[in-house]
């Protein structure tokens, strides 16, 4: 497959409807290559480009181009122009210097069995030589077609292959049972016993595992856990041995063979260094201070270009290390979203299925539509032994923000202050575990009170009052390890507990939060008359615009349309949606694991489960649009939460594998007309995609016409936006100049006018 890659700016923040953005972390590099205008770095999710000449910065991924995420490793062919990508997967992504990707996908085949993990690709006369797990395969660059493939056991059977290069006569493949060469232009190449092997007898090297071979001038070198072997042409030497540090990468640069080295003791990272080899067999070490965990380097014109594993690509130059990065999340981690006006915070944490503790340091993350913010980076002090971020609320009174630690409480940050709410400010710590203070949701009820869920607390519902006085409040009798919590307009406190008969407990505080005896709860299941729920597993909780609550579970969404009537003598029972699907009658999503569920500006529900993200009519009756991995650049299939940026109508999915977003056609609308703005505006000649109208009053009529007054087209709002594809009532595109906009609500009690400048 071709495609023509479109690299996106830093900067660009700006969306168009339908389009899609990759939110991923580049805080960390696997590897970096070298082309003659750009320098590569791999985070693993994605590719980021540095543009020596000018210093810009582009991200490559799933959005522009790529064709998948999870890489393993990246090399550049400077005689081919291409970059080789890698994935983790199998996949093939090949990034021409023209910007033309090709994605080589026939490893993938499911046919195909045994260890088919790429290993190492390296290029002579235009073919590439990729070792896997099982065999070693030539790809043609020029007709970008696979050649041959073929194993490389001494009887021709399967065997692991480590890596590959050349001294210019001969190919070497290192293996996990030696060393095998052949020469370059042998005309058998296929044919395994064409294959030398390189022994101890004959050259003085055992038939043991090889992890790296590489050349470097001519010379060919190899590494053998923690010792460096250099071959003559006869034998192999010992060139270094450096017992406690292991080698990570063989890297040849212009003038000399560097070698990454990590000292460790057992598993534990002590230090690093770089050995230099050059042309006269003579190591130079090196450490770069400043480097955290580097695993490879490039150079070019005396720079040094290094992929650090833990801190992203680093450039040195006359001893001075600069770090070269996009903005972006922390980690992939994004166990729970939530959404406040124009910022999106991403709790990055996460437990086991059975809520063990993940011991997650990553925290919590803030993007405001520009950058992202790391608060356990502006706080690490404080943060050092807050795990397992589950969950984040901005308080609407103060916007300042409340984010949980499935083992340490609650932290808040206002004006730059941050304070811990743990057992010394008197919260309950989990029972049969007095060191622990496991919170596991967040939510503001009408009167700014914080709620949280405290897990297996001997009373589990926690409530912080606006001078900071905390209450916390029994089940009676009923379930206490909440797994995650949401408050109602009536201020009812839902809380999704883990076993004990799972389903709902609900708290009703009667809004005197400080009163403990006007309290009453209900626990709702699965069960005929006690809540007769899809599934005893409840998941997630959300409250509509009309003031249903809908509740995944792993079976499905059940939804209570009548929560006020929930302590009531006839109580509440949920309902489930009858849909079609092939032809048969079916309830809604009764085969998918619902994880999560959000609400749009239009009162539709974005779903997501463990098979990708669906956005439903506001009834549910309707499948509007469906995304997983194959039809969109969602990085995994395993949806966790998904959240609305009420204001731009932009949806943010977060997925085991991390962040995307898609700009959808909804936005919340307001009282009034506010901030209306239009976007694009003016619409350029080669723009065909849809004209958004966002900032209006909730649930608007727009008729556009043009300067004399004549209709060309008109909608209602989804919420508080209205889109206009650029067609009149016929159908065809509208001729260009000045289109004005009318907007009003069902009374016309509030209208706007606006304009749109359309060039064709």
């Amino acid at each position: 497959m071709l495609l023509s890659l479109g690299v996106s700016a830093i900067g660009q923040n700006e969306t168009a409807i339908g389009e899609w953005r990759m939110h991923l972390p580049y805080t960390s590099s696997n590897s970096v290559a070298v082309s003659v205008e750009k320098v590569y770095s791999s985070t693993g999710f994605s590719v980021m480009s540095f543009e020596r000449s000018d210093g810009s910065l582009r991200r490559l991924d799933k959005v522009n181009g790529l064709s998948d995420i999870g890489i393993d490793f990246i090399k550049y062919s400077k005689d081919d122009g291409v970059l080789f990508i890698a994935y983790s997967n199998s996949n093939i992504d090949l990034l021409f210097d023209n910007n033309v990707v090709v994605n080589v996908s026939e490893l993938r085949n499911p046919l195909i069995l045994g260890d088919k993990r790429i290993t190492d690709a390296h290029f002579i006369n235009n073919v590439a030589y990729i070792t896997t797990g099982i065999e070693l395969l030539l790809y043609d660059l020029n007709e970008l077609e696979f050649i041959s493939n073929f194993p490389l056991g001494s009887k021709g059977e399967e065997i692991k292959l480590n890596s590959v290069s050349d001294d210019g006569s001969y190919i070497y493949v290192a293996s996990e049972e030696g060393i095998k060469r052949t020469l370059i232009n042998d005309p058998n190449i296929a044919d395994f016993s064409t294959w030398e092997w390189l022994d101890y007898a004959s050259h003085k090297i055992s038939r043991d595992n090889i992890d790296f071979i590489d050349g470097f001038k001519g010379e060919i070198f190899c590494s053998i856990d923690d010792t460096i072997k250099h071959f003559d042409g006869s034998n192999w030497n010992f060139l270094l041995y450096d017992s406690g540090f292991d080698i990570i990468s063989l890297n040849p640069l212009e003038d000399m063979l560097y070698i990454v080295q990590h000292q460790v003791d057992g598993s534990e990272f002590i230090d690093h260094r770089f050995i230099g080899v050059d042309s006269m067999l003579q190591p130079q070490y090196q450490k770069v201070s400043g480097l955290s965990r580097p695993v490879g380097i490039d150079e070019s014109n005396g720079v040094m270009w290094i992929a650090d594993k833990f801190s992203g690509l680093k450039r040195f130059d006359s001893n001075a290390l600069t770090t070269i990065q996009l903005s972006g999340p922390g980690s992939t981690g994004s166990f729970r979203l939530n959404s406040y006006e124009n910022r999106i915070l991403v709790a990055s944490g996460g437990v086991e299925e059975t809520f063990i503790n993940n011991f997650n340091q990553s925290g919590l993350f803030e993007y405001d539509g520009i950058s992202w913010k790391k608060y356990a980076q502006i706080y690490p002090e404080e943060l050092k032994y807050f795990y397992d971020v589950l969950d984040a609320e901005i308080d609407p009174i103060d916007e300042s923000v409340y984010f949980c630690s499935f083992l340490s409480g609650i932290a808040h940050v206002k004006d730059g202050q941050i304070e811990l709410i743990d057992t010394a400010s008197g919260i309950q710590t989990s029972v049969g575990d007095p060191s622990r203070v496991k919170i596991s949701g967040l939510d503001f009820d009408s009167q700014g009170n914080l709620w949280a869920s405290n897990f297996n607390a001997t009373d589990p519902f926690l409530g912080i009052d606006r001078v900071g006085n905390i209450y916390q409040f029994a089940t009676k009798g009923k379930a206490r390890n909440f797994k995650t919590l949401m408050v109602d307009r009536y201020d009812q406190i839902w809380a999704a507990p883990r076993g004990d008969g799972d389903g709902i407990v609900i708290l009703d505080y009667e809004n005197t939060i400080d009163d403990p005896f006007d309290d009453q709860t209900v626990h709702l299941t699965k069960s005929s008359g006690l809540g007769d729920m899809p599934n005893a597993v409840v998941n997630c909780m959300v409250e509509d615009k009309t003031g249903s609550v809908w509740i995944g579970t792993e079976q499905g969404i059940g939804i209570f349309d009548c929560p006020a009537f929930i302590f009531e003598d006839g109580g509440c029972e949920p309902r489930r949606v009858i849909v079609e699907r092939d032809g048969f009658n079916a309830f809604l999503f009764e085969t998918e694991n619902v994880r999560t569920i959000a609400v749009d500006g239009a009162n539709r529900k974005w779903v997501g489960t463990t098979n990708g993200a669906w956005l439903i009519s506001e009834s549910g009756e309707e499948e509007l649009l469906q995304f997983n991995t194959d039809n969109s650049p969602l990085p995994s299939n395993n949806v966790l939460s998904i959240t609305i940026n009420d204001v731009t109508g932009e949806v943010f999915i977060g997925t085991e594998l991390g962040v995307a977003s898609y700009k959808s056609d909804a936005t919340v609308g307001g009282e009034t007309h506010e901030n209306v703005t239009v976007f694009p505006n003016p619409v350029s000649p080669d723009y065909i995609g849809p004209i958004a109208i966002r900032g209006l009053v909730d649930e608007a009529f727009v008729k556009i016409t043009d300067v004399s007054g004549s209709l060309i087209y008109e909608t209602p709002a989804n919420g508080g936006q209205a889109i206009w594809n650029g067609s009149n009532l016929s159908g065809e595109r509208a001729k260009s100049g000045i289109y004005m906009v009318f907007s009003s609500n069902s009374d016309g009690s509030e209208k706007f006018v606006a304009k749109i400048l359309l060039l064709n």
